[in-house]
């Protein structure tokens, strides 16, 4: 039989994908203007990324935590250890010149005493599984984004900051570590066997008195650093993009 396709001719399926102009672009989500103003609704919304091996980091678009499986970084260690939640939460702030503050991340209680202002969210997104904030601060003369991700097959998240506007700020920014299993509860006893250093950019916090697995009679070391990084304030229209990192091991 004859066929009349020649050497030269491209596959019917090759030639359809270079015909494909752009990929496919990735779903966004963006929360309402009336979400974004209900506290109700920002800690009914959760979001979660992952690092394709097990670990994974996940909250409340608040900030506030309201699952035990909650935490900004949930490292996957090898059996039998398995998840631990080796920081729970990031508690993040914005100053501007005249040392006003403003709360990005929300926990239950912080601020109220000393009555410090919530900074606004004018957007929160969904990109392509990115969660992704925007808040106006320093009387809408600033706009700070920030963003959570993971790398690939690392025990690790990254805090990105984007700081664009008229106002110089300063980033206040306060972790809370409970190193403790994935399925602990949250009522689990703070551990008091932790050394604290710190390396210029990277601190390190790390544990050699957790109790040991079931059936093991060694105590486990963790370790958990964090590295703040960031450029210098520049003269005139401010940007800069200060991050957080947070690994464990």
């Amino acid at each position: 039989m004859a066929n009349s396709i020649r050497v030269d001719d491209a596959p019917r399926s090759v030639r359809r994908l270079i015909r494909t102009p752009h990929p496919p672009q990735l779903p966004v989500y963006r929360l309402s203007a009336e979400e974004r103003r209900d506290l109700h609704a920002l800690t009914d919304h959760e979001w979660i990324v992952t690092n394709g091996i097990g670990g994974y980091s996940s909250s409340t678009v608040a900030g506030i935590v309201t699952r035990r499986y909650h935490g900004l970084l949930v490292a996957a260690l090898q059996n039998p250890l398995g998840r631990m939640v080796m920081l729970n939460a990031l508690l993040d702030s914005a100053e501007d010149g005249t040392g006003r503050r403003e709360l990005l991340s929300l926990e239950p209680g912080v601020g109220a005493k000393d009555a410090v202002p919530i900074a606004q969210l004018t957007e929160f997104r969904l990109d392509g599984g990115i969660p992704v904030w925007r808040y106006a601060v320093a009387g809408g003369k600033t706009t700070i984004e920030k963003r959570v991700f993971m790398p690939y097959r690392q025990n690790t998240v990254i805090v990105l900051y984007r700081v664009s506007g008229d106002a110089p700020v300063t980033l206040h920014l306060t972790p809370a570590v409970h190193f403790r299993g994935y399925e602990a509860p949250v009522s689990e006893a703070l551990h008091e066997h932790y050394a604290f250093a710190a390396d210029g950019e990277v601190l390190r916090l790390s544990t050699g008195g957790l109790p040991p697995p079931a059936g093991q009679r060694s105590v486990p070391t963790f370790h958990g650093a964090w590295k703040v990084s960031g450029p210098p304030w520049p003269s005139g229209n401010a940007r800069a993009m200060p991050s957080l990192s947070a690994s464990s091991g």
